[in-house]
């Protein structure tokens, strides 16, 4: 049976929140979400058998940045978990204002995001036919 994909997830987390973040975007993913996320982020995700879109760090134009990626309207969610690292928060900054400036849900903390992927899920099913239940 073929997915429906319903849309994408950004996801640039911080490296305390990576293991819990993978739930969340497995979670997205089984309701039809696509996932882009940076490179450690996208590593582990890829490593636990997840298909991810890569997303580069804002000081790249490659057309391919997180923030051209929000810009351009191929994400329907963000997901910015921050760390106190200095050029970090700087760019989460961008990528809120980013984010909200074109009118999308951006989330910093996994429990808003969990809250969201819970909605989500109750709002999703798929339909199967009675022949298909027998097989």
């Amino acid at each position: 049976m073929e997915r429906i994909k319903h849309g994408n997830v950004l996801m640039t987390i911080d490296d305390e929140n990576k293991q819990e973040a993978l739930e969340l975007a497995k979670r997205f993913a089984n309701i039809g979400y696509g996932i882009y996320a940076t490179k450690g982020t996208t590593d582990l995700f890829e490593a636990e058998g997840l298909y991810v879109h890569g997303a580069s760090k804002i000081e790249t134009e490659d057309g391919k940045n997180v923030l051209d990626i929000i810009r351009n309207g191929r994400v329907n969610f963000v997901i910015n978990t921050m760390s106190n690292k200095k050029n970090t928060s700087a760019d989460g900054f961008l990528i809120r204002r980013v984010s909200a400036e074109n009118n999308i849900s951006c989330m910093t903390s996994l429990d808003t995001a969990n809250a969201l992927v819970k909605v989500l899920e109750s709002l999703s099913f798929s339909m199967v036919s009675m022949n298909e239940m027998g097989k």
